[in-house]
């Protein structure tokens, strides 16, 4: 009796249950949500986050240390590019691991839909539409016309998940999944002998 191949699709089943994050040993660790802890200031380059900036309604706008400056000013950063810089620079803490929390990214637009600013955290986002009973958000986005500006609140529930632009590696390794363990054992089977 060939064993690789029942080995194989063990394998393929441990990986998926570790990827899907049914281990219970990966809901341990997604208890202590890792994000981005950053503000990227954009065009307002004398911002400073004492100064306690509020919105127009007189809500304080977030905003997180470090500041990560950019060149061109209006052009938001490349997460990448910081993330490299960083491996071989010293820099300042930009990212945040807080028990219970979800990663948020609180964006302002212009009115040409440009992006003029925004700040990574860690934090928890509650509908209080109802005082009685609020609800946590764990995911989603909401968009607020301000006079001339739209600021977006989005916040997720996984791992460096408020970077710029949603990684679609993750999705890509579950489509590619099965076709590699199918490759893996059409080879594994070639080699016995079994398929010609």
């Amino acid at each position: 009796m060939d064993l690789r191949w029942p080995g194989c699709i063990v394998f393929v089943v441990g990986a998926l249950y570790l990827v899907l994050g049914v281990c219970p040993l990966a809901q341990a660790i997604g208890d202590r949500r890792q994000c981005y802890n950053f503000t990227w200031p954009g065009v307002n380059e004398t911002i400073d986050c004492e100064d306690k900036i509020n919105d127009m309604n007189d809500n304080p706008i977030p905003c997180v240390y470090p500041l990560v400056y950019t060149t061109p000013f209006e052009s938001p950063p490349d997460i990448s590019a910081l993330e490299s810089h960083c491996r071989n620079t010293t820099c300042p803490v930009f990212k945040c691991s807080t028990k219970g929390s979800n990663c948020i990214k609180y964006s302002w637009f212009d009115i040409n839909d440009r992006m003029v600013n925004y700040s990574l955290f860690c934090g928890t986002v509650a509908d209080n539409t109802n005082a009685d009973t609020p609800i946590v958000k764990t995911s989603g986005c909401w968009k607020q016309r301000m006079g001339t500006y739209t600021r977006e609140m989005c916040v997720c529930d996984y791992d460096l998940c408020n970077m710029a632009t949603r990684p679609t590696t993750g999705v890509l390794l579950l489509l590619l999944l099965p076709l590699a363990a199918q490759t893996v054992a059409r080879a594994m089977l070639t080699t016995a002998g079994h398929v010609n």
